[in-house]
């Protein structure tokens, strides 16, 4: 059941255990303090020990529980605002200011290891996408853009990054990394090649199958991708 408590900056489950927490933190420093005799120099029963309960157990909670949800309720919009400033509002995939940011840590992560890795690049251009903008109009192409990245984003691995580097261009950092922890996940062939082709035939299998279902629209959408 602890497994399935929140307890992250943004969880509710938080907000609720730390109240009870602080509540009880409250009690007993309350029997602490009212407990002491400066006279005989320990502590003792207070005499009106229930009060050092009742009175904690009105005042604690509704003060832990305002100020502990106006955290989270901070915590959620520094998340947002983050996911907002990292992502294109377009497709939802990583904005090329983050997508930088991680390649670059990733990087450097590489440099001070003393591990070899691999990895690759790629670089997605859709084959004549302004043409399809300038003849059909640029919310058709926006479709396009939606459809090609929900379709690369569903077929690579969970480590892989997908990044919106312009109109009509993704980027993919492929990481060759396989162990015992990757069972269940979208596997490749080593190299980057694999992840390249297996990402444009997904493409290219997701045009079919919308042409299919909606023939007008789909001529409509650009069929190709080209891998540099």
């Amino acid at each position: 059941m602890l497994k399935r408590l929140d307890l992250s900056p943004t969880g509710k489950h938080r907000v609720y255990v730390l109240t009870a927490m602080g509540t009880l933190a409250c009690i007993v420093l309350a029997f602490a303090l009212d407990g002491y005799s400066f006279q005989s120099g320990r502590w003792e029963v207070p005499i009106r020990w229930y009060n050092n309960i009742l009175i904690p157990i009105v005042v604690a909670p509704p003060f832990f529980y305002f100020l502990l949800s106006k955290l989270r309720e901070l915590s959620l919009a520094h998340r947002e605002l983050l996911t907002v400033a990292s992502t294109d509002p377009l497709t939802n995939c990583l904005n090329r200011r983050a997508f930088t940011a991680l390649v670059d840590g990733y990087l450097s992560k590489f440099d001070d290891s003393t591990e070899k890795g691999q990895g690759a690049l790629l670089v997605l251009d859709v084959d004549h996408f302004k043409d399809v903008n300038d003849r059909y109009g640029h919310d058709c192409g926006d479709q396009a853009l939606i459809l090609i990245a929900d379709t690369i984003k569903a077929s690579v691995r969970e480590p892989d990054l997908v990044a919106s580097g312009g109109r009509g261009v993704r980027r993919i950092p492929a990481r060759n990394r396989c162990g015992k922890g990757d069972t269940g996940r979208r596997a490749h062939p080593p190299g980057g090649g694999a992840v390249a082709a297996h990402a444009q035939g997904a493409v290219t299998s997701a045009f079919a199958q919308h042409r299919r279902r909606d023939l007008r629209a789909a001529s409509k959408l650009p069929r190709s991708l080209q891998i540099r």
